[in-house]
């Protein structure tokens, strides 16, 4: 998706923060020679681009600036679920990389790149959207740039639009609750659950909590079948990818995906058979 140019446009957005000295276009602030733009981090849902919430689309369709968090091949998963809100002559779309490393000194130029591209047009007047697939405050790229605008630039107002997750939207597409009365959930990413803390600490999530969503298990997936078909609780999963989108996948028989090539977009939940028995 290629960058546009853009012009600053009067903005319909609605302020939440209305009367509140935040420095937002709807707060009180001091006399300045401009306001600096509003930060949006907006949820778009697991991936069908009618999971968005009204308020997200208002968001997306009034922006100047729509930041897009892409993949290392320069793709943007949330950019194609909103590609059909988006006026490309009013609007500046904003192509920022977040790489999924865990060493720090290999992300933070990347990073930092990002945060200055959008605290440039935050400090101009220009609100910017950051949209994230599922929501913006749950395993999200916008948690980094929102702790980077908080340390260099608090007067910059943040408003968060929240998103369906992966999480209740596998949940919905497999008619499966999650919890009821006084049940436990756990989620976890799964890689980190079995490479960085070994088996055993998967073990124990799973003899503690009825349900647990083990996220991207894409890369692990053998390993969660072992533990799970050590503990019996193979025949209590279910496996989901992608989704809500045309490209949905529900398999209720895991030990047919063992050394099978599985989507980035894939999670597991374990839902414990005496669960919903409880009076």
């Amino acid at each position: 998706m290629p960058r546009h140019g853009y012009e600053h446009t009067s903005q319909a957005d609605a302020y939440p923060c209305r009367g509140i000295p935040c420095g937002c276009p709807g707060g009180v602030s001091e006399s300045k020679p401009h306001r600096p733009g509003t930060l949006y981090g907006v949820g778009v849902g697991p991936g069908a681009p009618d999971l968005l919430t009204l308020r997200a689309q208002q968001i997306l369709r009034t922006s100047p600036v729509i930041c897009l968090p892409t993949s290392a091949h320069g793709q943007s998963y949330a950019g194609s679920i909103i590609e059909h809100l988006l006026d490309h002559e009013r609007q500046e779309v904003l192509l920022v990389s977040f790489p999924m490393v865990r060493d720090p000194q290999l992300a933070l130029p990347a990073r930092e790149q990002a945060v200055t591209l959008v605290l440039e047009r935050l400090q101009a007047g220009l609100s910017v959207a950051f949209a994230t697939e599922g929501d913006p405050l749950l395993y999200s790229t916008f948690g980094y740039l929102l702790e980077a605008v908080k340390q260099y630039s608090p007067d910059i107002c943040v408003q968060v639009v929240p998103g369906i997750s992966s999480i209740t939207a596998a949940a919905a597409s497999a008619c499966l609750p999650l919890a009821a009365w006084d049940e436990g959930i756990a989620v976890i990413p799964a890689a980190h659950a079995v490479r960085r803390t070994g088996s055993g600490n998967l073990r124990q999530v799973l003899q503690l909590f009825e349900t647990v969503v083990l996220l991207k298990v894409h890369t692990v997936f053998d390993l969660v079948l072992d533990t799970l078909e050590e503990l019996n609780l193979v025949q209590h999963a279910i496996f989901v990818q992608r989704c809500s989108t045309d490209r949905e996948e529900i398999v209720c028989d895991l030990s047919r995906l063992r050394k099978q090539k599985l989507d980035y977009f894939s999670l597991v939940i374990v839902r414990k058979p005496y669960a919903t028995s409880k009076p």
